[in-house]
């Protein structure tokens, strides 16, 4: 009857133990058959390789066992970066002449005609670079909350040329003030610099849609700071060195034209979000991230253009402020796992990530010889898009 009494006594320690761990949040594992069995009978925290990655508790997120719920996380960025109203030159399949043809009719002396037959407009292609993304963030133990700080690293630079046979093709500019009448150039070079920087702080908060499924709205501030130097050189702008043309008495041509163009971006405003993640096995996952920032900027844009090296014939600065807004968007797949007897957190992830910021080109575009003061800008968007390989450790 002792016997009895101590069987059901002992039987009952074990459940309230049982209970303490699954109130806790932690799943329960047992040593199976063959594996070694500790002295008392308490079940024990699962291994790290069957612990689920992700989502292992009611709270959906990575939380380390005794920690301090800090984590460390660093990107590779391999990008490309795109941008409108980047054009340099359009180049004809015809050569530069003084008559035209026409079927079925005479031929008639119409003076230099630059032909547009055949044209492609040419602007600097993409080019793949490197950059890196570095943060940190808090796990806040209460109320599912993590607060993380970001910061986005990348230079962009990309190189042009082009020298067709003037005997066959036509460069026409499409970059210099028109009101120094250049219409044909026979070479140009062509170069743009981007140095991008955004720093973002926000706070997010977990919620668990169901056993697989987690969503993190948040919200927080965005810092950008971002430049660009776009500069055009034309060599023997006006030149008509094309069969059976013979440069004209009055026709002047320039050694030399250059344009050099400089924009700074500093901007400070709210960024919101939502990340979303799908564990579709143990320790893997795929996951999603939007957001949208609304910044208050403030542009500093600088034209210069100089012909024969250093004769000046346009040097303006405009200073203004205005709203710039951007969306960026991620996908990609997670791997991760615990170590160390919960106490770290490694996670690996690859994925693709694409950054739009809307109107960004402010550089201006003269198009009137009449009205000298009249421009156009907001030439167009800036793109940046490509792969994302990172990791992130939890301690």
């Amino acid at each position: 009857m002792k016997k009895s009494y101590l069987a059901i006594a002992l039987l009952s320690v074990v459940c309230a133990q049982a209970d303490v761990h699954i109130a806790s949040g932690d799943l329960l594992y047992w040593p199976s058959r063959g594996e070694p069995s500790t002295s008392d009978a308490s079940p024990v925290p699962p291994p790290p390789s069957q612990t689920p990655a992700v989502y292992h508790s009611p709270s959906h997120r990575i939380d380390v066992s005794r920690g301090a719920h800090l984590y460390l996380r660093g990107d590779l960025l391999y990008w490309t970066a795109r941008e409108e109203g980047l054009d340099y030159a359009v180049i004809s399949d015809q050569p530069v002449t003084d008559v035209v043809s026409i079927s079925g009719l005479n031929t008639y002396p119409i003076g230099d005609c630059y032909p547009q037959n055949g044209a492609s407009v040419k602007t600097l292609a993409m080019d793949w670079q490197f950059g890196f993304r570095a943060g940190c963030g808090w796990n806040i133990p209460h109320g599912k909350w993590e607060l993380s700080l970001l910061w986005t690293h990348f230079n962009h630079a990309k190189h042009a040329s082009r020298h067709p046979d003037p005997l066959k093709k036509t460069l026409l500019v499409t970059q210099a003030d028109p009101r120094q009448l250049l219409n044909n150039a026979e070479s140009v070079k062509a170069s743009w610099d981007l140095h991008y920087n955004v720093l973002d702080l926000s706070l997010g908060r977990s919620i668990g849609v169901s056993r697989w499924i987690a969503l993190t709205p948040y919200l927080g501030v965005r810092g950008a700071w971002i430049s660009q130097d776009f500069d055009v050189t034309y060599t023997n702008a006006n030149s008509k060195r094309a069969s059976g043309v013979q440069q004209a008495p009055s026709s002047t041509i320039l050694p030399k034209v250059s344009l050099s163009q400089d924009q700074d971006l500093s901007a400070v405003g709210l960024r919101g979000g939502l990340k979303g993640n799908f564990a579709f096995c143990n320790s893997w996952s795929l996951y999603g991230d939007f957001s949208y920032s609304l910044l208050y900027s403030f542009f500093d844009v600088k034209s210069k253009e100089k012909l024969l090296g250093d004769v000046s014939v346009l040097d303006l600065k405009r200073v203004f402020r205005e709203v710039e807004s951007n969306a960026e968007c991620s996908i990609g797949l997670m791997w991760g796992c615990y170590m160390w007897k919960r106490k770290i957190h490694l996670a690996l992830n690859a994925g693709w990530e694409l950054i739009n910021w809307f109107n960004f080109n402010q550089f201006p575009r003269f198009a009137d010889t009449a009205a000298n003061g009249v421009f156009s800008s907001d030439q167009g968007d800036l793109s940046l898009s490509g792969w994302t390989f990172g990791a992130r450790i939890d301690f």
